[in-house]
């Protein structure tokens, strides 16, 4: 999973870096999980549909960039992945979409810079920690 972050990044950089050890590569995907805004909310003049290619062309336009800056030469190897989050938590979400998508092994970006930071993980990396109890997990920091 990506949220386009630096410790998004350095998972990345660290899942090719594995990858390139094995004798016969994996295939990585990256997995971006993103929210649509409560419509009910905006006085806007667009369908949920026309706002959600809206959205997906940004977060694929965000997507491109990130791969740009993290993994320029290396991006094409990477397939990119965008799920609009339909359950209650984005660890939720992400619980069951790598599922779906079969993955057998996740790398994860961790926050955390200051000491007391460093004892915590973010409030998804925590949360899927909790839920994932099937998919060995890489925390990365």
């Amino acid at each position: 999973p990506v949220d386009f972050s630096e410790n998004s990044g350095r998972a990345l950089q660290t899942a090719l870096a594995i990858n390139n050890t094995r004798e016969k590569p994996a295939k990585i995907i990256c997995l971006h999980v993103y929210e649509m805004p409560d419509l009910s909310v905006y006085k806007i003049n667009k369908t949920y549909e026309q706002l959600k290619t809206i959205i997906e062309a940004d977060m694929n336009d965000a997507f491109d960039n990130f791969l740009d800056n993290y993994i320029p030469d290396l991006k094409d190897i990477v397939e990119k992945s965008l799920t609009e989050r339909t359950s209650i938590s984005t660890a939720n979400h992400l619980k069951e979409t790598v599922k779906d998508l079969g993955a057998d092994f996740i790398l994860i970006g961790a926050k955390g810079h200051t000491s007391i930071e460093r004892l915590l993980l973010g409030s998804v990396t925590e949360k899927f920690l909790q839920l994932n109890e099937s998919i060995p997990t890489l925390i990365v920091r």
